[in-house]
């Protein structure tokens, strides 16, 4: 492991730091060391490919690790500190670039969450995700490397502060994201500079929210000044803050529920939370028009929320997330531009002393104002807990026009709390317009605020609490195509791809030539490889309108990648001509770099130089264009030159692979001899050489260019690194691809002969360069079984299905005998053709290969389920091997077995004697307890043994800790109640059947579910028959509606079955397994008919 370097970017200060010796003066020590943190282990990555048909989470190329264990060991962690007089940073670049620790050394504990162990949880896109410290998401809640290494650098400024630099590029969208942690002298903060980079020429949706998990208490109340929140729901209604449905909900102890709660229209600058009791808090400050996002989370305090204690740590107790966001919520993401480059600045810190709060906070400073009236003399108290040590400033009080009190402190010193009084007339007229400034020495404000303004800061407020800001999209035969365009990009953004693409295209089947979906639909096709169909959508679109820059940008692309270049190059010049006019810089910068590509690929270099010049101009902080224009300044015989410029990339992004692996190459091309300074080599080799995936992305740009040669080095690099087995067989097909263009036609044989006999099942081709070098490598040797499984790969994951069954099928049949092969044919088998038979034989057949992968078990089961084939269910779980029994889903899928068959008791067994590990959310264990128990009460009432059904119908009312759900606030608790009555009934307990009956029908009350039913039947039994007889009927009548989903059908199924209909519940019930064959409540309840 690499412990003892730390290598900082170039044209900076460089140092290698071998121990943490402290720097002398002033200056902020910066170093890297190693901690030893106890560690649950993780199980293996899946080895499947998490395909968006199977996988509710867009990670693709990504392997989801969601096999969490009870193992704990002690694991050493690579750490980055930043230290002063007043804080210590601990950060974790092995851990997603957490900050681990945020130590305050004035008041001696912890900043934020700080959780001693690493207890992975089911909560993040791949699974396995922790608590604590800060997380920083990109491009969706919780980043696909949150728990994985990412690069990092550490830098000393020439201020005395130190940066610490955490980032990486997110394989699915390719976009860069980077964070710099500076910690400077004399402050007492944590600043956290963000810069997220769209480094592809295509959009991308994306958001950013910083995930700052604080100790939770029963005194800890959040300081938000906001009067109205939103949730991440877009269609629900606006609620007042902090007081909503008579519950101060500013209060952590006041909320049962989990909660996320968005500030809506804030703008102001801070936010964060305060502890009454230690009279400490922690602040938030960032420019409100760059980062709105004000966030706030918790579990909530009843054992549902608890129980998540234990499950990601094990002593370290109640956490909350006080969250800053990009956008006002996480309900949808916005694109962001190719080549788009955003940047802002956020501080974090703590605040103490402030008597209870604070109103106002900026970077240098927060304080709090308090109203006092002691012994009938009216006085303002301000209270200033310093972030900054500020020398000469100035204190006013303002009441109006009046100034009030002028001081004049010698130094504001960090977390040193300092107050001032001032008498007043009267506290009522001061409460209306009191003013406080605080401006330095030089005059700069430093702070401003008046009790005048809205706590909110907004004066254009328009009050809309309950109300909801937006309705539901409704399609009818009326609905415009602007409006069907405009519904597909909010369903988009929302992340129901399947669902907008629909809307495209009956936007396009009402008007064919509509171009912003025509655009939309090529640009689909583009990311999928399938450059014919769309070729054929962007002509359509540009017949209309020749000038529209979008649409000629989007030919460039496609013509491009289908090899015709002359007609790229005009499309991308339309695409400047029009786009500057219309919108300077929106596509003239990404145009020039594809110009500057196409030019550097044709070997004309110094034509290449002009337009990746004019694309900087264009966008300056694009630091990709910077590492193209330096490869073209050292192909046009100026490595010097170009090492200059590949510098000035790494200036900007210092962890951006591409500029790292630029700066190489200029710095060895000026060394005779061929090879270039250790430093440079191990700097650049070592930042990236944690994700292997760094060597094929910068290998795939330089082929791209034809570079062939710097792709070639870089090949052998990885190669050599500590991880190449995760990209062997990629980086061969790429070499050969190199060699191939380079004339080496011998060599590229030898390659791709090599490439054929490496590992290939991990191989999850991306970009659309994988695609040339694989189709390529098909071509000339149709035999490559292990080129035309991965091709299969991504055109699978880009829903191209048929194309890629294809390839696998002549994969298998050439001899790649694989069970990740085999897995993913059954796959199409099962959800494309939905031929249950042929997917269940894939599925044996994978098994065989690899009788310990439990994945393979569950899809298995589920398959046979859909099947009806309750025998090979059986048979399948009487020969899986001891250790994937004892996983926590074939312990699930075994007990449904039982559950549907009607044996609860050996439904009950599998639930036993064993701790699961939900997803965030998951209830299903809970679920299958509380089924079985209610059916066995059932069965025990039927053979009259109605003591034994009430201590069953009393057990389906628990929550064993071991299945990870803990009870809710409200539990919905119908069923169980309505069926405990029955047994008390039998058993002449009269007044306390009596009781339970009239608590069940009590929550039938605005919900739509099965309790619904069960309260109405309730009702009947309390004497109301006509009433509950309603309730059953609105449950019928609502099945009878356009687009019914399985649960309304299943509602209707319950509610004939209880009407004494029961061929209708069995049409119900059949009708919920044929939109979802997996609502295993339906089959439970078809087999007790």
């Amino acid at each position: 492991m690499k412990v003892a370097h730390c290598v900082l970017i170039a044209g900076l200060t460089v140092f290698l730091m071998q121990s943490a010796t402290p720097a002398q003066g002033q200056s902020v020590r910066a170093w890297e060391s190693t901690i030893v943190i106890p560690t649950y282990k993780l199980g293996p990555a899946d080895p499947n490919p998490p395909f968006p048909l199977v996988n509710s989470h867009p990670v693709y190329p990504y392997t989801m690790l969601d096999d969490l264990t009870d193992q704990r060991e002690a694991k050493t962690y690579r750490a980055l500190y930043l230290e002063n007089k007043y804080l210590k940073i601990t950060i974790l670049p092995q851990l997603g670039g957490h900050v681990y620790s945020v130590y305050d050394k004035v008041d001696h504990r912890e900043v934020l969450y700080r959780n001693h162990v690493i207890k992975y949880g089911l909560v993040g896109p791949r699974g396995a995700w922790i608590s604590g410290g800060m997380e920083f998401s990109f491009p969706f809640a919780h980043t696909t490397d949150t728990v994985s290494a990412v690069e990092s650098a550490l830098q000393r400024n020439p201020d005395g502060s130190a940066t610490a630099f955490v980032g990486a590029v997110d394989w699915v969208s390719n976009m860069y994201w980077q964070i710099a942690i500076t910690l400077r002298p004399n402050t007492s903060r944590l600043e956290q500079g963000v810069t997220l980079f769209n480094a592809t020429p295509l959009n991308h949706l994306y958001l950013f929210w910083t995930n700052t998990a604080v100790k939770a208490t029963d005194d800890m109340q959040y300081v938000y000044p906001m009067r109205e929140t939103i949730s991440d729901d877009p269609f629900a209604i606006v609620q007042n803050w902090p007081v909503w449905n008579g519950v101060d909900q500013s209060w952590y102890k006041n909320n049962p529920s989990a909660i996320a709660i968005f500030a809506r229209d804030v703008q102001r600058n801070f936010f964060g939370v305060y502890y009454k009791k230690s009279d400490y808090g922690v602040v938030h400050v960032a420019d409100f028009r760059q980062d709105p996002g004000k966030k706030l989370w918790s579990w909530g305090t009843a054992p549902s929320g608890k129980i998540w204690d234990h499950i990601l740590s094990d002593n370290d107790g109640s956490y909350n997330e006080i969250q800053s966001g990009r956008f006002y919520t996480q309900g949808y993401r916005e694109f962001m531009n190719p080549r788009s480059v955003e940047r802002w600045t956020e501080y974090w810190y703590p605040v103490r002393g402030l008597d209870g709060g604070f109103v106002e906070a900026t970077s240098q400073m927060a304080v709090n104002v308090s109203y006092l009236a002691e012994q009938g003399k009216p006085q303002v108290k301000l209270t200033i807990s310093p972030v900054a040590e500020v020398s000469g400033a100035t204190v006013l009080f303002k009441q109006g026009a009046k100034v009030l009190r002028t001081f004049h402190p010698d130094t504001l010193l960090p977390l040193q709390p300092i107050s001032y009084t001032v008498p007043v007339e009267n506290l009522d007229d001061v409460r209306k317009d009191l003013e406080v400034e605080i401006d330095s020495q030089q005059g700069k404000p430093l702070m401003h605020w008046s009790a005048s303004a809205p706590i909110d800061g907004n004066p254009d407020l328009v009050p809309s609490v309950g109300n909801a800001l937006r309705s539901k999209p409704v399609t009818t035969a009326t609905t415009s195509v602007e409006e069907l365009y405009m519904n597909g990009l909010f369903l988009e953004k929302s992340g129901e791809m399947d669902a907008a693409l629909k809307l495209y295209e009956q936007a396009l089947s009402r008007d064919p030539n509509f171009v912003p979906a025509l655009v939309h639909e090529a640009l689909y096709y583009y990311r999928a490889a399938d450059f014919k169909t769309a070729r054929q959508m962007i002509a359509r679109a540009r017949q209309q309108d020749e000038e529209n820059p979008l649409a000629a940008y989007a030919s460039g692309l496609i013509y491009r990648a289908s090899r015709q270049i002359s007609l790229a190059e005009d499309a991308f010049w339309t695409s400047i001509h029009y786009g500057t006019a219309l919108a300077p810089g929106n596509f003239s910068a990404a145009a020039f770099v594809e110009l500057g590509e196409i030019e550097t690929l044709q070997g004309n270099n110094a034509r290449a130089l002009e337009f990746f010049k004019k694309a900087i101009d264009y966008n300056p902080d694009d630091a990709f264009a910077l590492a193209d224009l330096a490869v073209a300044q050292r192909l046009n015989g100026d490595p010097k030159t170009a090492a200059t410029i590949s510098e000035r990339a790494l200036q900007i992004m210092p962890l951006l692979p591409y500029a790292l692996a630029e700066h190489w190459q200029d710095m060895q091309a000026q060394n005779k001899a061929g090879t270039s300074s250790s430093s440079v080599v191990k700097r650049w080799n070592s930042t990236i050489d944690n994700d292997p995936q760094n060597y094929i992305a910068i290998a795939s740009w330089y082929h791209r260019m034809g570079v062939w040669k710097s792709s070639e080095a870089v090949l052998h690099a990885g190669l050599a690194g500590n991880s190449a087995l995760n990209i062997e067989a990629m980086a061969y097909y790429y070499l050969a691809a190199n060699a191939k263009r380079l004339g080496n036609l011998s060599q590229a044989k030898a390659y791709s002969l090599k490439a054929a006999s490496l590992p290939i099942a991990q191989t999850f081709p991306n970009r659309l360069t994988d695609v040339a070098v694989l189709a390529d490598v098909i071509r000339q040797y149709p035999g490559d079984a292990h080129a035309r499984y991965a091709l299969g790969n991504f055109l699978f994951a880009h829903a191209r299905y048929d194309e890629a069954a294809t390839l696998w099928a002549d994969a298998l049949n050439e001899g790649f005998n694989d069970p990740v092969l085999l897995c993913n044919l059954g796959v199409y088998q099962w959800r494309v053709k939905q031929n249950l038979a042929d997917a269940a034989a894939y599925y044996v057949r994978a098994i065989h290969l690899s009788p310990n992968d439990y994945r393979l078990y569950t899809d298995l089961d589920e398959i046979y389920e859909e099947q009806g084939n309750n025998a090979a269910r059986t048979g399948l779980f009487r020969n899986t091997p001891t250790q994937v029994l004892a996983q926590d889903t074939v312990r699930a899928r075994h007990a449904l077995l039982y559950l549907e068959t009607s044996r609860p008791d050996e439904a009950l067994a599998q639930l036993s004697n064993h701790i699961f590990k939900p997803w965030e959310g998951g209830v299903i264990i809970h679920n299958i307890f509380v089924a079985a128990n209610v059916d066995r009460g059932k069965q025990e009432l039927a053979n009259g043994q109605f003591a034994e059904a009430e201590r069953s119908f009393r057990a389906a009312m628990q929550y064993p800790e071991s299945f990870g759900t803990g009870e809710p606030a409200e539990p919905e608790t119908a069923e169980q109640l309505y069926w405990l009555g029955i047994a008390l009934q039998k058993q002449g307990k009269i007044e306390e059947t009596m009781s339970v009956w009239q608590k069940a029908a009590a929550q039938g009350t605005g919900k739509i579910d099965v309790s619904v039913v069960f309260a109405a039947l309730a009702e009947k039994k309390l004497g109301h028959a006509s009433q509950a007889q309603q309730v059953l009927s609105r449950c019928i009548q609502a099945a009878t509606k356009p687009d019914v989903s399985a649960n309304a059908y299943y509602l209707a199924g319950i509610a004939e079955y209880y009407s004494d209909n029961i061929s209708l519940a069995r049409n119900y019930f059949t009708h919920v397994l044929q939109i979802d064959p997996l609502f295993w409540q339906a089959r439970v309840a078809l087999y007790s008919l």
